[in-house]
């Protein structure tokens, strides 16, 4: 049995005067911040989700497990199932994790380029 809360209307009116003041993020920080939040939460789901150019090579790359694992039975073909969407979605995490990290140092006051550059000058 499901209980069903019933609000107030003193209660609405609040929830309403509050979502009015909501904005978003105000900073450049704030807003680079927020954009990944969508990408946390599609990770965290348990359907995959792809970019157009790559919703044709995820049932290659699945193709390709179950002939290299050859499961025998339901339960393994579930693991390399799991196998094949838990990689899939490091693999998006870690793209995504590249373009932060170029995002932030483009914005750095230390550039990508003069990290290399010493890099390069300790060599």
């Amino acid at each position: 049995m499901k209980i069903r809360k019933t609000m107030t209307e003193k209660a609405v009116a609040a929830n309403r005067r509050n979502a009015g003041e909501l904005t978003g993020p105000k900073t450049e920080q704030g807003k680079r911040a927020s954009r990944i939040n969508p990408r946390y939460v599609r990770q965290l789901g348990r359907t995959l989700n792809f970019d157009e150019d790559e919703e044709d090579l995820y049932p290659e790359f699945l193709d390709t497990l179950l002939k290299d694992y050859r499961p025998s039975n339901m339960v393994q073909t579930l693991l390399v199932k799991e196998v094949a969407d838990s990689t899939w979605k490091l693999s998006q995490t870690a793209g995504w994790e590249a373009e932060a990290v170029r995002s932030r140092s483009a914005t750095s006051p230390r550039s990508a380029e003069g990290i290399g550059n010493r890099q390069q000058r300790e060599l």
